[in-house]
């Protein structure tokens, strides 16, 4: 027994999906994708300027220690 899509149109198969590039699509589709994702974190959140944060405060310690270093 073997199934029959009655929808299937085996006539023109040269038909090609043309992405939609436009910002708009794109910002949705990244938003869908990462709604799940914790490795993702949207621009402007407050993880982001938290993260920005860190790095930033990280930075700065690494700098003035680097320049305690260079003193000694």
């Amino acid at each position: 027994m073997s199934f029959l899509n009655p929808l299937y149109n085996k006539g023109d198969q040269r038909t090609v999906l043309i992405m939609n590039s436009s910002m708009r699509v794109l910002q949705v589709w990244k938003e869908y994708y990462a709604r799940h994702n914790p490795l993702v974190i949207a621009p402007g959140s407050l993880a982001a300027k938290r993260y920005a944060l860190e790095r930033a405060c990280g930075k700065r310690a690494l700098l003035e220690e680097l320049v305690n270093m260079s003193q000694v």
